[in-house]
């Protein structure tokens, strides 16, 4: 609703309410974790009005918060942030972030990365869908082979489920061609089946039947 509201005062395209709405969120002063909380529903819902200026300084200070904190309330809220930047923003513009996505997941402290690895895990493999599992893998530092294979342990399942899938379309595609073959036979019987009658002559002359030609019954007697 606030933001709505600021959306409504702000004047122009670059939203200088809404801006100073969101930056203020980002303060130190706020409790951190509901801050974040805030500022993922507000860029979520009014991810129109959003410049690329207010996005970019959005997502630095999310990105610099999940490598240089150590509280887990403050880091899962990083998290749902970017799980939910990767939803709304536009495949042909993630790339555009992606290197700064892959070097804030890939500082963040070794216990958090195993505390949120299944939340991580959901980030990469959107990443991977939408960006492809090749430029991601171009964008992991080289020193954390730990997430090149978590990166290619998700690219071979994803590319399996879509082995399967294909598989599936077309096997499903098979059986629906065989049941309208089945189909087709089946109404062909109902309509030409051994106990119809079926014509005898195309030419127009019909057989007689027996009473015609037995011979007429002879008069009554008188």
């Amino acid at each position: 609703v606030v933001g709505n509201i600021l959306v409504k005062w702000s004047e122009g395209t670059d939203k200088p309410a809404l801006k100073t709405y969101l930056t203020h969120l980002m303060n130190e002063e706020y409790e951190l974790a509901c801050s974040l909380t805030a500022v993922t529903i507000v860029v979520h819902e009014l991810a129109s009005h959003c410049t690329e200026e207010l996005m970019d300084t959005v997502l630095t200070r999310v990105c610099t918060l999940l490598v240089e904190s150590s509280e887990r309330n403050v880091v899962q809220a990083c998290l749902i942030f970017l799980r939910m930047f990767t939803v709304t923003v536009h495949s042909q513009r993630l790339p555009i972030y992606l290197a700064r996505l892959m070097n804030a997941l890939s500082g963040m402290a070794e216990e958090l990365k195993h505390v949120f690895m299944v939340k991580t895990r959901d980030i990469f493999i959107r990443l991977v869908r939408k960006c492809g599992a090749e430029l991601v893998l171009r964008l992991v530092p080289v020193e954390d082979e730990v997430l090149v294979k978590r990166i290619n342990n998700i690219r071979k399942t994803e590319a399996r489920k879509k082995r399967q899938k294909l598989a599936e379309k077309e096997r499903a595609q098979s059986e629906g061609g065989d049941d309208e073959e089945e189909e087709q036979e089946m109404e062909g019987i109902q309509s030409n089946g051994p106990d119809s009658p079926q014509p005898m002559c195309t030419g127009g002359v019909t057989e007689p039947d027996d009473a015609q030609l037995l011979p007429p019954p002879p008069p009554p007697a008188l």
